[in-house]
């Protein structure tokens, strides 16, 4: 084999590989924890939203703005993330463990919400967007 055949087989070897790691790597990107998430698809003034931008939350609905703070990592692997919440007046709100495009919230003013990311940008209250 001539070294220009030995090129073109290495390389159309690689374009495929690259292909895949590359997708691998939009896919986790597109996972991102920072946007909004909703508890239900239907409008509803009751409907928990939370915010999560910059290690920072909120949590609201169509009516008032239920807590504020920062969140700190407490574990992390390749499935999925724990965060613990902490009001402005630094007291536990409550957790997040996030997973894909899904958060769960545990512990947050004696209720667990299932939530799904609904943007990757924050939207507050009076669908406000940054």
């Amino acid at each position: 084999m001539t070294k220009k055949k030995i090129y073109r087989i290495i390389l159309l070897l690689l374009i495929p590989i690259l292909l895949l790691i590359g997708f691998g790597f939009y896919k986790t990107l597109s996972y991102g924890l920072d946007g909004t998430y909703s508890a239900g698809n239907e409008p509803d003034n009751k409907n928990i939203y939370m915010v999560l931008k910059n290690q920072e939350f909120t949590v609201y609905n169509q009516y008032e703005i239920l807590d504020s703070g920062v969140m700190k990592e407490v574990h992390s692997n390749h499935t999925f993330e724990i965060f613990e919440l902490f009001s402005k007046d630094s007291t536990r709100a409550g957790y997040v463990i996030h997973n894909k495009n899904h958060i769960v919230l545990l512990d947050f003013q004696d209720m667990n919400e299932s939530l799904e990311k609904i943007s990757n940008h924050a939207i507050y209250l009076g669908y406000e967007s940054e």
